[in-house]
């Protein structure tokens, strides 16, 4: 009786520890574009999650589409900015709408990767410092033309998130003139 309950708590707790491993998130993989000129064959399917570039890449597509980008600045060590890989880029909602409406941008604020803007060669960290970003993470709406329109500071949620990216999409869509007013993120 005693050794059937051991081998039967046994089980369980192997049964549990099973379950968590296959569940468990991969904390060692960064969540970063891939590098220049890769192919990327992890990759998931359109809409499972954002499709972020890097800057001086975002910026060549965001011209020849026409799109306006969403830049976010990020740095590896930014509890704030895990938190929002985790629970706010991760929702349907928000991929759908950063994939289809702007050109999703990381930008990281601790990165000596080099960017190539229109032949200006720049670090990702002097990059952000040039624009002002003082925390992590810094959401910044650009124009294709690379004018900055409006962003905010700071953790927010899904829904949150959601509301200063219709304001902005619907903004563009009816003024055209790539000035936006709404989602000061205030």
């Amino acid at each position: 009786m005693k050794f059937s309950r051991i081998l039967l708590t046994t089980g369980v707790v192997l049964a549990c520890a099973a379950i968590y491993a296959a569940t468990k998130p991969d904390a060692t993989k960064p969540s970063t574009p891939p590098s220049k000129g890769s192919t990327d064959t992890t990759k998931v399917a359109v809409n499972k999650q954002v499709n972020w570039m890097a800057y001086d890449e975002g910026v060549a597509l965001a011209k020849s589409s026409n799109k306006h980008m969403f830049v976010d600045f990020t740095a590896s060590w930014c509890g704030w900015c895990k938190k929002m890989e985790k629970e706010t880029f991760n929702q349907p909602e928000v991929i759908a709408m950063l994939n289809d409406n702007f050109i999703p941008i990381k930008v990281w604020g601790d990165s000596e990767s080099q960017l190539d803007i229109d032949g200006y060669k720049i670090s990702e960290k002097d990059f952000a410092n040039s624009r002002g970003v003082q925390g992590y993470p810094t959401f910044v709406f650009e124009s294709p033309a690379r004018q900055p329109l409006t962003g905010f500071s700071g953790y927010r949620d899904a829904a949150t998130l959601m509301n200063y990216l219709s304001q902005v999409k619907t903004y563009i869509d009816t003024s055209g003139t790539g000035k936006a007013k709404a989602a000061t993120g205030k």
